[in-house]
């Protein structure tokens, strides 16, 4: 009998051990309790939100170190620095000019001249052999050949470009970049 008791023993001792061994296990699993308010922990106290309500009205960071007022500074500054880049950058960039063509003019580019027709109607002025590439389509436009709106034209070789028929009504804006050179109705360069 006293082998049974002591058998008994040692397995209650044995399960104690184990059922202790797994209850550590499982606890160590559960993530601790995070901040007040963040996402391991959302259920907040009324007086955890008015607390952080004053905090931001008196100009503190809410759940942070540092003002706001310091932060909108910094991130002003920032923006300072970015609109100053953004000048420097702009400066040292090519623009593009809007012109307007009345009836009877056209443009004639230089080579690599970039040429968009933005409103009205304007047709390509080319030899009968070549036309001027619409980039954004991809094709080759002849001569006399409606230009797109909108659309990308790319000037392959000086004396080609955009007109306007001496008939139409309105005058045509047109988008450039590059040399160019604009010519009235009579064949005169026009200088603004």
């Amino acid at each position: 009998m006293r082998w049974g008791k002591m058998i008994a023993a040692t397995a209650a001792i044995g399960c104690g051990v184990w059922v202790g061994s797994m209850l550590t296990t499982f606890a160590s699993g559960i993530p601790a309790a995070g901040q007040p308010g963040s996402s391991e922990d959302p259920i907040v106290t009324k007086g955890y939100v008015d607390e952080q309500i004053q905090r931001a009205l008196s100009g503190e960071a809410v759940g942070g170190t540092g003002t706001t007022t310091a932060k909108i500074a910094a991130l002003e500054q920032r923006i300072a620095a970015l609109e100053k880049q953004l000048a420097e950058a702009k400066d040292a960039s090519v623009p593009y000019a809007v012109v307007r063509l009345k009836a009877g003019h056209m443009i004639l580019g230089a080579t690599g001249t970039e040429i968009i027709v933005r409103t009205g109607q304007a047709y390509i002025h080319s030899n009968p052999e070549n036309g001027v590439p619409d980039v954004t389509d991809g094709v080759d436009l002849k001569v006399d050949t409606l230009v797109p709106k909108n659309h990308l034209l790319m000037i392959p070789r000086e004396g080609r470009g955009v007109k306007v028929k001496p008939d139409y009504p309105n005058d045509v804006y047109v988008t450039i970049k590059g040399a160019y050179v604009e010519v009235d109705a009579q064949g005169n360069a026009v200088s603004e």
